[in-house]
Formats: C-alpha cells, structure tokens, sequence
C-alpha cells in the first residue's frame, strides 16, 4: 500500500520540523510513501533554506503554485493542485509506471507531525477500508451559504487536514467544475468543501479526522478560539500523555489520532519529535495496530 502525504507550505521544499519527517518517512516501508508540497514560492533559489531543499522535502514541490489566501477558495484550489499531481502524473519511465499508486492521500500543514510510526499509521489506514478522514458535523452557519445552492442540509463541516481513500479523491477531481461555482463563494470553503463533496456523492466517510488538535481558547488570533493551542517545547509532554503516544495501541489508534498540530516551528520542538520518532518502535510488520 502506498499513501501520498501532502503539505501546504510556505516554503518550497521544506518543513519547519523537517527532521521530524524525514525520521518519519525513513521508517516507511520502501516505495509506500510520496511526498508532494505546495508553496506560495516557486523558486527554490529565492528561498532562504538554499537551493533543492532538504531531507524529505528535497524537490518535493509542485512545479506550479498559485497565491493562497486564508479562508479563501484558493486553499481549495492548492490542495486540488496536489491531488492531480498525484493521481494525474504520468510515469516518467519504467520504474515510476511500477510504483503503487497511493491508496491513501493526507493533507498535511508546516505546524503539523507524526505521532506514530509510519509502519502503525500504513496498517492503520489499510484497517478503514475505502472510509475517508473528514469531519461531519453540520454546517449551521446559513449566512456562509449565500448565492449558492448549498443548504444547511447538504453542507457538512470539516477542517482542511483530512485523509482521502483514493475512490474519494478521484470522485472529488471528477466533480471540481461541478462544486467550484458554489464554494468559490462560500465563507471559509476549506472548512466544508471534501466534506461536503463526499457526503453529497454518498462516499464512506470515518466522520473524524487523522491529525489532533487542542482547542483551549488559547490560540492567537480571533478572539483567542478560532486557531487551535501551539504546543511548544514544554506542552509536548503533556500533549502526548494526555491524548495520542501513551498506550498508543489503546488510544491514539482508536481515536484516529496519527497526526498532530500545531506545533511550534523551532529546532528545539523538531529536535524533541524527532527524538521521540526515532526511539518508538517500528510495527515492521504491518498488521493491524489495533488488532496487536
């Protein structure tokens, strides 16, 4: 089974906790793990981090980019970007045309990082079958849906971190003219779009989400509780007891939980999580986390 993991950066090539992936995905078994980015800058020359990029992230950027705005549709339209990269791309000789298409395909962000190894989160998405990571609460908000034909009925919310079965990724490009001329006007897109597009396509979803995040009305901007909590250096201990590593076979796997954020973007905090990556042990085997 191979799974794409696709981040949205703000700099070509590379990721704040660069090292932290880069330990990740060293741990996938060969060949099962693609690795794409998009950022608002092209060039890698006009990067600060130098030319190429570094560890997994090396070379990992989309040839083209568009401008992303937040609450935009252009957020929308980055991460469709993504998805035809992979799924469009044609082998470039023989030994791409023998590589496994990605069964699974994970949005990912610069503050996000793996809490498990990439063995475990491998057998866990192959355990869901063909039901995708999204949210499924109702969009409740009517003044979000105006000037389009989307209802509070039809509309599902979601954050913008979600992990797609490959059969719901095709169907979503096979739909994108047809949901565009409603979203590209709808309040804050990426927070409703795959959800609702899966739900009114009557995909299987999970109706939860891949990557945990902590909503203690302690995040900048917005009154405080529209971003979730940064976890720092000091907050990554408690974060991991409180939720995800612990017993992680019991509890992170049950919960869905594989990926985290927000992370603090410093070297001490990808320092710490790489540590940590490196010393967990490695479900080499790919079985079912959950069944032991």
């Amino acid at each position: 089974m191979s799974v794409a993991y696709l981040f949205t950066l703000r700099e070509p090539d590379f990721h704040p906790l660069e090292r932290t992936w880069s330990s990740y995905l060293r741990s996938c078994p060969p060949g099962s793990a693609v690795v794409r980015s998009h950022a608002g800058k092209v060039s890698n020359a006009s990067s600060p981090h130098g030319g190429g990029g570094r560890g997994a992230f090396a070379g990992s950027s989309l040839p083209v980019s568009i401008q992303v705005r937040r609450f935009d549709y252009s957020m929308v339209r980055a991460r469709l970007l993504l998805l035809h990269d992979v799924l469009d791309r044609k082998p470039r000789d023989a030994t791409e045309a023998l590589e496994v298409q990605p069964e699974w395909l994970l949005f990912l962000s610069d503050s996000c990082a793996p809490l498990l190894p990439c063995a475990d989160v491998h057998a866990y998405l192959r355990a869901q079958g063909n039901r995708s990571f999204v949210g499924a609460g109702a969009c409740d908000d009517p003044r979000r849906m105006h000037s389009t034909r989307l209802t509070v009925e039809t509309c599902r919310s979601t954050l913008g971190w979600v992990g797609l079965h490959r059969s719901a990724a095709l169907r979503i490009l096979e739909k994108e003219r047809v949901y565009a001329r409603d979203f590209v006007r709808l309040g804050v897109p990426d927070e409703s779009y795959w959800s609702t597009v899966l739900f009114s396509e009557r995909l299987p979803v999970l109706g939860r989400p891949l990557t945990y995040m902590s909503w203690n009305g302690k995040g900048k901007g917005h009154g405080g509780g529209a971003h979730p909590d940064e976890i720092q250096l000091d907050g990554i201990a408690t974060f991991r007891v409180n939720r995800l590593i612990i017993e992680h076979r019991d509890t992170a796997l049950q919960q869905g939980y594989v990926f985290g954020r927000k992370f603090e973007a410093s070297k001490l905090v990808d320092n710490a999580l790489a540590t940590i990556m490196e010393q967990m042990p490695h479900n080499t085997s790919l079985r079912d986390p959950l069944k032991g």
